[in-house]
């Protein structure tokens, strides 16, 4: 796969808006994509105003990200994601990494969010965290669904607010079986 390496500049308002009506649609990234093996490095630089989400808004079965990570790495070294926004639906998300995919975070931030996530990890992905910070990042700032790795061994997770009305939410990480 390829390699894309951000060191500065700004991907702003940069969206996918899928027609498809199915429930089995391949979910996007709003402002980086990673297919095939390839691999995304952030060094500097802001991702904002970015999304994905279907056309059909009552089909409430996706995951709208700013950034997808369906098969290869992200490595963020610095930068910024700020006020990424996933149109409310069921599983948004700033950053999705799917199964056998790794995200390794060790420096940047994620500022002033409204997803559920800022990032999902699917079974069988990867999130190594040894820098950074998640401030008022979202409601949950990091989800490992069940056979998910999240390793954290530095950095901050702070002022994330998860509001429980009647299901179990984490604001800083919440981890499902």
């Amino acid at each position: 796969g390829g390699t894309f390496i951000l060191d500065g500049g700004t991907l702003t308002k940069n969206n996918v808006l899928n027609k498809e009506t199915s429930e089995n649609v391949h979910d996007g990234g709003g402002a980086v994509y990673i297919a095939d093996n390839g691999r995304f490095v952030m060094n500097g630089g802001t991702i904002t105003g970015s999304w994905c989400r279907p056309e059909n808004a009552n089909n409430t079965d996706w995951n709208g990200n700013a950034v997808r990570v369906y098969s290869g790495t992200f490595e963020m070294n610095g930068g910024t994601f700020d006020w990424n926004d996933a149109y409310y639906i069921a599983k948004h998300n700033t950053v999705y990494v799917d199964s056998g995919s790794t995200f390794t975070m060790t420096g940047g931030s994620f500022e002033n969010a409204s997803e559920q996530n800022v990032v999902y990890l699917a079974g069988g992905a990867t999130f190594n965290m040894t820098g950074g910070t998640f401030n008022n990042a979202g409601k949950t700032a990091v989800r490992p669904e069940s056979n998910a790795t999240f390793n954290m061994s530095g950095g901050i997770i702070t002022n994330n607010t998860a509001s429980c009305n009647g299901t179990s939410e984490g604001g800083g990480v919440l981890v499902y079986d």
